[in-house]
């Protein structure tokens, strides 16, 4: 019975350690103005884009082009002709297109609607 108990206590370990290396947490940021949006924390399976996870996680609107996914809409808000939604990974404005960032490791995604300028 001792045998029985320390393999349950082992495989147990091994499955959380596994389940806890196949997931990453991301905190989700949502400004539109002075406004916090969303203020909010996901468990989130790891490899997945960052488009795949919003899509699944808050109301999105977006169109599709060559060049990736351009985000029109977060949770009601909509950017219009002088606005658009920046996105910021860790704090740091990103280079690339929510579509194009792959949740390897924990991060903080967020999201402002700022002014276009000419």
């Amino acid at each position: 019975m001792l045998v029985v108990f320390l393999f349950g206590c082992a495989y147990q370990t091994q499955t959380i350690q596994e389940v806890q290396t196949e997931s990453v947490q991301v905190s989700l940021e949502i400004h539109s103005g002075e406004e916090k949006i969303a203020d909010k924390v996901f468990i989130v399976e790891k490899g997945k884009t960052g488009f795949d996870f919003l899509k699944d996680s808050i109301e999105l609107k977006f169109e599709e082009y060559p060049f990736g996914v351009f985000i029109t809409d977060i949770e009601g808000v909509k950017a219009d002709q002088t606005h658009y939604w920046a996105l910021y990974i860790n704090d740091s404005y990103s280079e690339k297109g929510i579509d194009q960032v792959i949740l390897e490791k924990d991060m903080k995604i967020k999201f402002v609607l700022e002014e276009i300028q000419s």
